[in-house]
This record gives C-alpha cells, structure tokens and sequence, in this order.
C-alpha cells in the first residue's frame, strides 16, 4: 500500500514539472504615453478588445498602462526582421497610439484575446470607453438589445443617449467585453460595453454608462448644471449615489424591478402607458410593460436618465 502511494506521489510530482499549469501564468506590459499638450485636458480612448478595464484619476500628466494577458504575444508581438528599425503602427496586439491633433491617447486591443487594462491618468482626463464615432466601430445596438430581452417588450430598448432613437448605437464597440472601473475622474466619461459590470467613483464631470448585461453602479461627487447624464442596461441594477445638495431632475425606468430613493424627490409624472407598437424606434417608453417615474431632487437640475429592462434603480443621497 505504501509503494502504492510513493508511486502515484512520484507520479503528480512529475505532471506537474513536465505539465505546467499554463492557464495560470500572466504576461504584462508597461506603457507611459504622454498627452500632445500636457497643458490641455486630454481624451483616454480605448476602442475595442475584450477584458476588466480599471482607470485612476491622480496629479501627474503622463498616462500610464499596464496590460496584462495570459498570451504573451498580445502585448509584445515577436520581432519581425523585416521590420527592424520600424515602429508598428497597428496589428493583432495591443496599440497605443498618440492622436496629437485631439490630444488623445488612443488604445485597441486583441479581438482574439483578453487583456485587462490598470490606467492612471491626470484628474481632468476625458474617457471615451467602448469604442468611439471616429475610429470605426459600430453595433445595431437593437439588433443586441433583441437577444437579450423578451419578446413582450421588444418595444422596451434604450436609446441612445442625445438621439433620442436607437437605429445605430455608434459608441458601442462591437467587440467591447468586460468590467469598467474609473476612480477620480473630473472629465467626461462616456463607458459601453456588451458584457460587463461598469462601476464608477468619485465622480464630477458628465456621464453616459451603457451595459447589456452587467450593472451600472456610479457614486457622484458634483453635479454639474450643464452637463445632462444617461445611464442604461438590459439586465441588471442602476444604483446612482447623489451628493446630499445636488440639484437634478430623474428620470426612472425598469420592466421588471423596482424603483427606489432616500430622496425627498418632487414628483412631476406618473406611470406612462405605452401605445407605441412592438417593434418601434421610437423614445424608450416601457408604459404598460413596467414604471416610469421623473421627480426632483432639490428642486431640480440636469437631466439624468436611469434606463434598465430587468433590474432595479436606487437613487440614493450621498451621506
């Protein structure tokens, strides 16, 4: 019995030195780009690729990125000998591009391959997250709203935010998957993704956060009166946290959830019944297939608009 037992030990010993646990290993790289003009606030682009994307507000002006994928030839491509004394411009990898003409930093990833992206950037960072209007990208954003949705409420699908329709979702990049985290961000931050929780802290600037499937959580630290906001998702809680004094005017609505806040909110609608047919283009209107509130908080400001077909929506007061 104890051979028996010596032998099979002999035996895990020797898989696991000649058959390594690949799955395991992660390969990184690290990146610092600096803006064309430092003394501007610049726009962080990142416009397709699968995998978590965690950004960081902090005081310094360089913008700097650490991937990290288990296939080591996403981040650094073996050397081409026909290329030697050649900058690669674009490929199969993850690219880094400077767009000095509009200050930004622009990054594709691998379409065959995860990689997760750690970012720092200055404060007053724009963020463009999801693909973008000048880079290519673009999803019939209904068409994957259908897939995900019943049949029931086909009607119930989110438009895209300032269009007021939802014929073509063009900042939805078509091959965007993966959690978003930004912390510290003053500028604009526009964040999609197909699949994926979108969660962001510590924020001042405008917002428009769209998901499929994932949950859209948002702690706000200023509410600028200019600046309207539109959060959404198919499948999953909406949970906007309000500094206590901010001003705004919300929009809620869900098919299948409920609404909630600890806000002393002025109501200025009731529940709407949907008389638009199955099928139509029209503005989200869920009506007759689940609620739609709008009410005041502090007596009103920005617009924000809280969209979601099967979750939740909190509207809660910053402590």
């Amino acid at each position: 019995m104890k051979a028996r037992i010596c032998i099979l030990n002999l035996l895990w010993i020797t898989i696991l030195f000649y058959f390594p646990v690949y799955g395991d290993q992660q390969f990184s790289d690290r990146t610092v780009v600096k803006f064309g003009d430092p003394a501007r606030p610049g726009v962080l682009k990142i416009v397709s690729g699968s995998g978590d994307i965690s950004i960081t507000g902090y005081e310094g002006k360089d913008v700097i990125i650490e991937a990290k994928s288990t296939v080591k030839d996403v981040l650094n491509k073996p050397e081409d000998e026909k290329a030697k004394g050649m900058k690669r411009l674009t490929g199969s990898g993850l690219t880094v591009t400077n767009v000095q003409e509009d200050n930004a930093i622009v990054i594709n990833r691998s379409l065959k391959n995860e990689t997760d992206l750690v970012i720092q950037v200055p404060f007053n960072t724009s963020l463009q997250l999801g693909g973008g209007k000048n880079e290519g990208i673009s999803i019939n954003f209904y068409g994957a709203l259908m897939k995900n949705i019943q049949a029931s409420v086909e009607a119930s699908v989110p438009a895209a935010p300032g269009t007021g329709t939802i014929g073509s979702f063009s900042s939805l990049g078509a091959f965007f998957n993966g959690d978003i985290t930004a912390n510290g961000i003053t500028g604009e931050i526009e964040a999609n993704t197909l699949e994926g929780d979108i969660t962001l802290n510590n924020i001042s600037g405008g917002i428009a956060a769209h998901s499929v499937d994932g949950e859209i959580q948002v702690t706000l630290k200023a509410v600028d009166k200019d600046k309207p906001m539109a959060f959404s998702t198919v499948d999953g809680d909406i949970d906007i946290t309000f500094p206590a004094l901010a001003k705004a005017t919300v929009t809620a609505k869900n098919v299948d959830g409920e609404i909630y806040t600890d806000f002393d909110m002025e109501m200025v609608t009731k529940t709407q019944v949907n008389t638009e047919k199955p099928g139509s283009y029209g503005i989200f209107n869920i009506g007759m297939f689940g609620n739609t509130v709008t009410g005041k908080i502090n007596g009103g400001g920005p617009d924000i608009q809280m969209t979601t077909v099967n979750g939740n929506i909190y509207i809660r007061k910053g402590k």
